[in-house]
């Protein structure tokens, strides 16, 4: 593990989503319909933006997924007015990329927001996507090519797993902190458990 000099996290625009991947680390397919607060969310930029002079090495606006969001715009803007400098991408799993409308695609240009597509094997055209992003002056770039299979992390509802070991065996660890609610989490899992928590009570 290397300590990180700049700035990097990432916030869910949407808790749940529009998919149903088993084995989803962030719990999304147990999450209900929650959206990020957006006034919430311009304090906690405002925040880290003064602490951190403005920059950030990258930032990420995910979920669930994240163009659900009926104000995603705002939060573009939003993130790019707290960061001028660093990278701000939207990761998605493309399925709405085709409908999303002039305006969504328009604030990508304008505040410099990369299209980030996971590849699912779901009925999308990326290619086209991929098409109208480059004539749109979008910057587009696949988080993953492809997901043939999901990830899957061990969990014990008896709370007994060494968690300094499974800490540094994850391959996302001290690489996914996670904005939520005004506090970072080093952990994208140990920020959204409380999806998994609601449904064993």
């Amino acid at each position: 593990l290397h300590p990180h000099t700049l700035l990097r996290f990432e916030v869910h625009v949407a808790e749940h989503c529009n998919l149903s991947c088993r084995d989803c680390l962030h719990f999304s397919p147990l999450a209900k319909e929650e959206f990020l607060d957006i006034d919430e969310y311009r304090k906690d930029c405002a925040r880290l933006s003064e602490l951190f002079d403005s920059e950030v090495e990258r930032l990420y606006l995910l979920g669930g997924e994240p163009l659900l969001h009926p104000n995603l715009v705002e939060i573009m803007k939003i993130s790019r007015e707290a960061f001028r400098y660093g990278q701000i991408g939207i990761i998605t799993n493309g399925v709405l990329l085709p409908s999303m409308d002039d305006a969504f695609w328009a604030a990508c240009k304008e505040y410099r927001i990369e299209v980030m597509p996971t590849k699912y094997p779901v009925t999308v055209d990326y290619d086209a996507v991929e098409k109208r992003a480059k004539q749109e002056g979008v910057f587009y770039h696949p988080h993953a090519d492809k997901m043939p299979r999901m990830l899957r992390t061990p969990l014990s509802l008896k709370g007994d797993q060494p968690v300094e070991r499974n800490y540094y065996a994850c391959n996302h660890s001290n690489n996914c902190l996670t904005l939520r609610h005004g506090r970072l989490y080093t952990c994208e899992i140990a920020a959204h458990a409380h999806h998994l928590k609601s449904i064993l009570i």
